[in-house]
Parts: structure tokens; C-alpha cells; sequence
């Protein structure tokens, strides 16, 4: 389970709730012991220059299928999930004691809000499939006793 939802964060850009903090001490921490020998190269941060060169490198179609690709393994996860959690009509069975605690410090529950709250009916009309598997995962986690407390605001738990 662990993998699934580490494969989630990458393919979402998600961090998990609980890895910020941790990102915060390791990140101040290396770059106290860098030295910037490259910085003579470049323009000052934010003026929009960059390294002055007028070449474009960027392949709209490779970036194209490559979001077409993530959202596609993001689809999969997600049906996964909905499988593993038991959508339908069959009666819920005990998911493991730790199980909510891990979606909860996992990347999910930012993950579900990001695609919910950032996109058009337009949008989600564009990308059916992964839209039917957010919802899949929203109604399995909603008919589960357990996982019902997460989709719950979080002063209200």
C-alpha cells in the first residue's frame, strides 16, 4: 500500500502531509553547504532572462503525452484504491487499523481536493476515466465507517 500511494505523490505532485516539515530541515540543511559557483551566469532571480539563451527546447507533444501518461497511472491507482477499500454493494469489510491513518498522512486526501477544487465541468468532460476513478475512490471511502472521518472538514472529525 505504502508504494501505491508513494507512486500517487509522484505521479501528482503531491507531498505527504507529514514529509513537509521533513523536506523543510533536509532542504535548509544542504543548501547551508553548497557553494553557488555558477552563479556569475546567470541574470538576478525573477527578471525573466534566464541563462539569455533564445533556443526553445520545450516538445509541447512530449509534454503532452507524458500528462497523458501520469494521468493514465493515476487513473489505475485510484481504481486500485476504490477495489482495495470495496466500492459497490458488497458488504464493507475491516480494513486494517492503521489504514486510515496512512491515507491521512498520505498525498490523497490533497490529491483528491487538487482535482476536485482546480477543474471545469469542461475540464473533467476532457478527462472522463480519471475523474469516474476520483469518484469511485470519494463514494468507497464515503461507505466506509472507517474512512468516512477523512472526507469530514478537519476541525470536525
Amino acid at each position: 500500500m505504502l508504494l501505491l500511494l508513494n507512486c500517487l505523490a509522484v505521479f501528482t505532485h503531491q507531498t505527504n502531509q507529514n514529509d513537509n516539515s521533513e523536506q523543510k530541515i533536509t532542504g535548509n540543511q544542504g543548501e547551508a553547504g553548497r557553494s553557488d559557483d555558477n552563479s556569475h551566469l546567470y541574470w538576478a532571480k525573477g527578471t525573466g532572462f534566464g541563462t539569455g539563451s533564445t533556443q526553445q527546447s520545450w516538445n509541447v507533444e512530449q509534454a503532452l503525452m507524458r500528462q497523458r501518461s501520469e494521468e493514465e497511472h493515476v487513473t489505475v491507482l485510484l481504481q486500485v484504491l476504490a477495489s482495495y477499500i470495496g466500492s459497490g454493494g458488497q458488504t464493507q469489510r475491516e480494513l486494517p487499523a492503521s489504514f486510515p491513518d496512512l491515507l491521512a498522512r498520505s498525498c490523497l486526501l490533497p490529491a483528491l481536493s487538487s482535482y476536485l477544487r482546480n477543474d471545469s465541468v469542461l475540464d473533467m468532460a476532457r478527462h472522463i476515466p480519471l475523474y469516474r476513478a476520483v469518484l469511485q475512490l470519494l463514494r468507497a471511502m464515503a461507505l466506509s465507517n472507517q474512512l468516512v472521518p477523512l472526507l469530514l472538514p478537519r476541525g470536525k472529525v
